[in-house]
């Protein structure tokens, strides 16, 4: 473990904090499988909220970085985070406030989950399959009864099927959607497909040949919701519920949509400036794709069914199903998880993304571990990771673990001709600034993370995996634009901005 002794000094930092988890979690209704704890979890819980890990952490390095210093830092007023550990919730726990009323996050506070809605959809399609009512490998336009799919001169190119659909590989526009402020008036299904007003995205269209490439898509879970819907015959929150949710003993979790006048314990999503979302949080009629809404123990229950279905234990999900699940579709993808690890793939996860709400999940398929992190504010991605860090430092995760690493120093004169606005497209586009002597990066979409220079011209750093830069120069030695990505995997981006 790093830095095993500092660990040891800063339980002191987390005090405060503990005892609030530690009260939201007396204080609530949860059940005994979320308020139960693994004979150890409160000291790893200490150790946990007392450090969380950046992506690369400098060799020799100690700087104090407490859970609840970070969540001021990043202006996320909520988290809650559930561990697996040997087959079972080892613990669960709600830190900070859910909204202004300075209400603690509790182990039954309910987030939307965002993204982390596809994995869980993916298990209802995979009933429908269970039962014999649908093929994975199905047409689905042989199942769409209540609208069709429009016609493109991608539509007859291949055939759209549930496994394409699921695995984001059937060439279906639209990547994500934006949600609806309260009072905003909400589409249906069939406006969401056809991007009819008062839908606020373009049409869900095959844009691409289906099973070429794979192009992350919400609008394919749409698409997929409409199928589920006109095969089952019933609305697609209510089968989920009574085919997966209950089940699976998710009984804080619910595709349906909440009012926020409702008496409950819900988190309130936050911008990135710490402001909530007016309202409280926006509508996804979405449901496949965005609408679920959940604690990270009901999730962990989820998880758990899985890994014991893919390893053929008990389990109320298909073994084979499952199984088929967890198997590689596409580079690091399979249906309705992201894979890793080849050809035998040895976890899955998947992050989530809503405006106010932030979330990831991950389960290994070959030992029964796993964590849940759900957020309440815009910031929120960048805190999960360093959780998620965290967690697998203290559990000996070692593929999630900090990259330790020695930098090389780098003045303001070195890094100042890499300063500027690069761009693979302009919807896919890195700003490098120069702030608090160091060199910044910031992916579109993403917060800015500090960069290290390893050697020579590289710089190195992790987000999910590990990412660096190599400048790229002219005969002049000017910089012209970077390459950006792994060793092997990197995308060339033009600068366009110094």
């Amino acid at each position: 473990m790093i830095h095993r002794q500092f660990y040891r000094r800063a339980q002191g930092v987390a005090v405060a904090l503990l005892v609030c988890a530690s009260v939201s979690a007396a204080q609530s209704p949860a059940t005994s499988v979320c308020n139960g704890s693994a004979p150890d979890a409160d000291a790893r819980i200490a150790r946990i909220a007392a450090r969380v890990f950046p992506s690369v952490l400098l060799r020799d390095d100690t700087t104090p970085r407490a859970l609840a210093d970070r969540m001021r830092a990043l202006n996320v007023p909520g988290v809650q985070i559930t561990v697996i550990d040997g087959d079972r919730i080892a613990w669960s726990r709600g830190f900070g406030v859910r909204d202004a009323s300075g209400a603690p996050v509790t182990t039954q506070t309910r987030f939307q989950a965002a993204s982390l809605s596809k994995p869980i959809a993916s298990l209802g399609v995979l009933r429908l399959v269970a039962d014999g009512r649908l093929g994975l490998d199905d047409d689905v336009r042989r199942h769409l009864r209540s609208v069709a799919l429009a016609p493109t001169p991608f539509l007859d190119s291949g055939t759209v099927t549930p496994r394409l659909l699921l695995s984001h590989r059937a060439g279906v526009a639209v990547s994500g959607f934006l949600g609806y402020p309260q009072g905003e008036a909400v589409p249906t299904l069939a406006q969401i497909i056809a991007g009819a007003k008062p839908a606020n995205h373009p049409a869900l269209v095959v844009d691409a040949v289906p099973g070429r490439d794979n192009r992350y898509s919400g609008g394919g879970y749409t698409v997929m919701e409409q199928v589920l819907e006109d095969v089952s015959g019933q609305p697609f929150p209510a089968y989920l519920a009574r085919e997966v949710l209950a089940p699976l003993g998710m009984t804080r979790s619910t595709y349906e949509t909440l009012s926020p006048d409702a008496p409950d314990d819900i988190a309130r999503g936050h911008h990135g400036s710490g402001q909530p979302l007016v309202g409280g949080w926006r509508t996804h009629p979405e449901h496949a794709a965005a609408s679920l809404w959940t604690t990270s123990c009901d999730y962990a229950q989820a998880i758990l069914a899985m890994q014991r279905a893919a390893r053929g234990g008990s389990s109320p999900l298909d073994a084979r199903l499952v199984r088929e699940m967890m198997t590689l579709q596409a580079r690091e993808q399979g249906i309705g998880v992201g894979l890793k690890g080849a050809p035998t793939p040895f976890r899955f996860s998947h992050t989530g993304s809503n405006v106010g709400y932030k979330a990831i999940m991950l389960g290994y398929l070959d030992a029964p571990r796993g964590a849940v992190v759900l957020t309440n504010g815009d910031n929120g991605s960048e805190l999960m990771n360093e959780i998620v860090r965290a967690i697998a430092e203290e559990y000996g995760w070692n593929d999630m673990r900090p990259a330790i690493r020695t930098a090389v120093a780098l003045d303001s004169a070195e890094a100042a001709p890499l300063v500027g606005r690069y761009e693979v497209t302009p919807q896919r586009a890195y700003e490098l600034t120069w702030r608090d002597g160091s060199l910044w990066a910031a992916p579109s979409g993403r917060a800015p993370q500090r960069l290290h220079a390893m050697a020579g011209d590289s710089l190195g750093f992790f987000f999910d995996a590990e990412l660096f830069i190599w400048p790229i120069r002219d005969a002049n030695r000017r910089v012209t634009g970077i390459r950006w990505g792994a060793p092997g995997n990197a995308a060339e981006a033009r600068r366009v901005r110094p």
